[in-house]
């Protein structure tokens, strides 16, 4: 489809394109009153006026001198104007006749120029001959394999379009982008001659030898210039070559887990980046804890890839067993690449086998167990399940909880329960104390450990239980932590209660030991006395008269103490304060709590009056920090007056509120009422919780197994995050020995072993850090390290896999 191109709208009378750079034309328009010579630099998309200096009259023709693009001619209705590189257009004053020019052409060395009534002229341009070079293409593209190249094309333009009357040559050079000589390719300068008689367009390459490092790399670019020589250089002086990466051949899979119950596993391996060439790769199995011959039988081969074949698969032979061993694993690494092919990621994977085989599940039968304090000993039931016919053992240990050994229990504290064939429970006895100090329930932790021998046995869920011991002796507490009592009630009543039986006689003294309240203004007498509880009672009650005054003298209390006890132990709450509510009109906050989420813009604060609302009334109050910050958390006033007007029985301010994105416990900002014009009540003081809306989430590694080639350097961890990603979050992480059965990796040796931090960012959901992998020519044989994650920061919290195992998969 057509598109205008023309400078402006008006007569347009010629074009002429720069015959060595195919971006540079020239334009010239016929009317008056316009400008008469443009120039494009992008292949007529768009123009601008061009020089200065041409009368306004109509020009017919513009042509570029082939022999110096430099130079141009203008054909006019006063002759020909010519331009020399600088600012303005000039006459061309060498003997050529002041008269309408229509058209100019070069031809050879000679320019021609047709006129109206006066013919035609001639004139010689230039005596010798001039040679361009350029490049054929701005770009190139190359795939990357042992003993490949990029080919460069550059282009011969002779002045007069014949033969090369003499030599000319032209310099070249190399120079990195994102591909890096001596990595990616093999850093190249030179030059190239072109010889006498070479013809007008011959072209001559530039070959780069390509690098081929055996990495899965993006496409790579680096440029090949010209940089001078005895040949004029053309506009188009540079190529960007791109490096395309060959194929790359990676198992699909990092890790798969088969049941033992399988008879072969079946694993992929698949090729992406180039598809057009026909590669191979070979592959092999190793121990990890899983045994060849044992296990697994042995498997290695040469998997081909047909052009534009994507995947292949081979097959792992399994040999299940009826021995109780555990989930075992297996390595399986990919090597030797072939057809320019490379290795990608993941080149070594793991084959988990799932254990089929049951085993003697021991553990409690239950969680909890409770005995009085006479015992004389508590009976715990350990239990065996699953497989009966073995002979099995189980270590157990006894520890405090809040009962102390020797004091609440004692006996053996370790031990091994043993389990003959055919035996499905055993009974581990802990023999109680007796003593006459009445006490509160006290416990004793139980726990198994060490299931013998670990191919027939293991823990069961209920490998931990607690022991309850119940005291047996008689005690007296009062009823409740707490009373409260109305400033109009006659008397304060509080109960006091007989526990651990009710045979034979107690007594227990009481008396007001303190408060707020004074003897004689708020309560009367008696102030103190002995209780007696009689064969069979189980409480008793004392009662303290109290004293309706007229004061707003806001809530009291009362503390009364148990003392004395004859013939039981005194337990609970002691002593205890019995809250007296002032019934004179008060001001007082409606609760001693407030709440407020993160996300609200305010939290609203209310605090009310008592005791008839008819008048006008003032009250005072202050907000200062708790552990919330001003400015950062929240912001507004930090005191201010309320004014309860006649029939106003509440009045409410505000707490401005900032929320964040940050992860962080519940703030609190304290709240006071600092005066009025009558009594402050209970409270009058409270504390207003910022409860946070952001949640960093559950960090975890992303796989339980990872496993790496020596040769690879590196090894990749992935960790997730998930349940959260508001805030930034942060987590620590270990390396360690390997786990038991397996051969450890040497830290310094086999991988540098430093610890580090990986931070999510908000939003955040997957991060990844790398571990150091040395590569050595010793056949060690396959080697582990513990990966263990800690100090989770930002409020994130560490999820359930926590820890995993990194396999380096020898390739000696």
């Amino acid at each position: 489809m057509w598109a205008s191109a023309q400078p402006v709208f008006a007569y347009l009378s010629s074009l002429a394109f720069d015959p060595y750079d195919r971006n540079t034309a020239y334009a010239t328009y016929s009317t008056f009153g316009v400008t008469h010579v443009f120039k494009s630099t992008d292949a007529g998309a768009t123009w601008n006026p061009f020089a200065t200096g041409l009368p306004d009259i109509p020009a017919h023709s513009i042509i570029v001198d082939p022999t110096d693009t430099s130079r141009l001619y203008a054909g006019t209705d006063l002759g020909v104007f010519v331009w020399t590189g600088g600012p303005s257009w000039a006459v061309e004053n060498t003997g050529y006749a002041n008269v309408i020019t229509e058209h100019l052409v070069v031809n050879g060395a000679n320019l021609y120029a047709f006129t109206h009534g006066r013919g035609a002229w001639r004139v010689s341009l230039r005596s010798t001959q001039t040679a361009v070079v350029r490049m054929e293409s701005a770009t190139t593209i190359a795939t990357e394999g042992p003993g490949t190249t990029a080919d460069v094309a550059v282009t011969l333009q002779t002045s007069d379009h014949a033969n090369l009357g003499s030599s000319v040559t032209v310099a070249y050079a190399t120079a990195d982008g994102s591909a890096v000589a001596g990595a990616d390719y093999q850093g190249t300068t030179g030059t190239l001659t072109f010889g006498a008689g070479a013809a007008n367009g011959a072209t001559q390459t530039i070959s780069v030898p390509l690098l081929d490092d055996s990495l899965v790399d993006p496409n790579e670019t680096f440029t090949v210039s010209l940089t001078g020589g005895t040949a004029l250089l053309g506009t188009e002086r540079e190529t960007l070559v791109t490096i395309k990466d060959n194929a790359s051949l990676q198992f699909k899979l990092a890790l798969l887990n088969v049941s033992e119950t399988a008879t072969k596993a079946t694993l992929a391996v698949t090729r992406t980046e180039d598809k057009t060439s026909a590669v191979s790769v070979a592959y092999a199995t190793s121990d990890g804890t899983a045994t060849m011959g044992n296990d697994y039988s042995t498997t290695a081969g040469t998997l081909n890839f047909a052009p534009n074949a994507t995947s292949q698969t081979f097959a792992v032979t399994l040999l299940p067993d009826t021995t109780f061993e555990g989930n075992e694993q297996l390595l399986l690494r990919l090597s030797s690449p072939g057809g320019g092919a490379a290795l990608g990621s993941p080149r070594t994977m793991v084959l988990g086998i799932t254990e089929n085989d049951g085993a003697a599940i021991l553990q409690f039968s239950a969680s909890k167990y409770t005995v009085s304090e006479a015992g004389p000993t508590a009976k715990v039931l350990v239990k065996r399940s699953g497989i009966t016919t073995s002979n099995v053992t189980v270590d157990y240990t006894i520890t405090d909880g809040t009962a102390s050994y020797g004091a609440d229990y004692d006996g053996a504290t370790s031990g091994t329960l043993a389990f003959a064939a055919g035996v499905i429970t055993q009974t581990l006895e802990i023999p109680t104390v007796e003593n006459a100090t009445a006490e509160t329930p006290e416990t004793v932790k139980v726990a198994l450990s060490s299931p013998l021998p670990s191919a027939d046995a293991k823990l069961g869920t209920l490998a931990a239980a607690t022991l309850t011991i119940n005291d047996n002796d008689q005690s007296v507490q009062f009823s409740a932590p707490s009373y409260t009592v109305s400033e109009g009630t006659a008397k304060a009543v509080l109960t006091v209660k007989r526990g651990g039986g009710t045979s034979g006689l107690v007594n227990v003294d009481w008396a007001v030991s303190g408060g707020t309240a004074t003897q004689g203004l708020d309560y009367g007498t008696p102030t103190s006395g002995q209780l007696t509880f009689t064969p069979g009672s189980v409480s008793k009650t004392l009662a303290i008269p109290l004293i309706n005054d007229t004061d707003g003298e806001g809530d009291e209390n009362i503390e009364v103490t148990l003392s004395n006890p004859a013939g039981a132990t005194i337990l609970g709450t002691n002593p205890v304060l019995a809250s007296i509510i002032d019934n004179e009109p008060t001001v007082l906050f409606s609760a001693s709590k407030y709440s407020a989420s993160e996300t609200a813009t305010k939290a609203s604060i209310t605090v009310k009056r008592t005791g008839g609302t008819t008048t006008t009334l003032n009250a005072t109050y202050s907000v200062s920090p708790g552990t919330a910050t001003y400015g950062e958390d929240y912001t507004g006033a930090t005191s201010g007056t309320l004014t309860f007007s006649p029939g106003q029985a509440t009045r409410t301010f505000s707490v401005i509120l900032n929320p964040d994105t940050k992860d962080e416990p519940n703030e609190t900002i304290n709240l006071a009422l600092t005066s009025a014009e009558i009594p402050l009540g209970t409270p009058k003081a409270a504390v207003l919780t910022v409860t946070d809306n952001d949640t960093a989430g559950k960090i975890q590694l992303s796989a339980t197994t990872y496993s790496v080639d020596e040769e690879a350097g590196t090894a990749t961890i992935t960790l997730t995050r998930a349940s959260g990603t508001a805030s930034a979050a942060s987590v620590g992480y270990t390396l360690g020995t390997g786990p038991a059965g397996t051969t450890s990796a040497t830290a310094g040796v086999d991988y540098t072993a430093t610890p580090g931090t990986v931070t999510f960012g908000l939003g955040e959901l997957k991060k990844t850090f790398t571990i150091p992998i040395a590569s050595d020519l010793l056949s060690e044989g396959n080697e582990t390290l513990t990966i263990t994650l800690g100090s989770p920061s930002y409020g994130a919290v560490l999820g359930t896999q926590k820890t995993a195992v990194l396999w380096i998969v020898d390739d000696e």
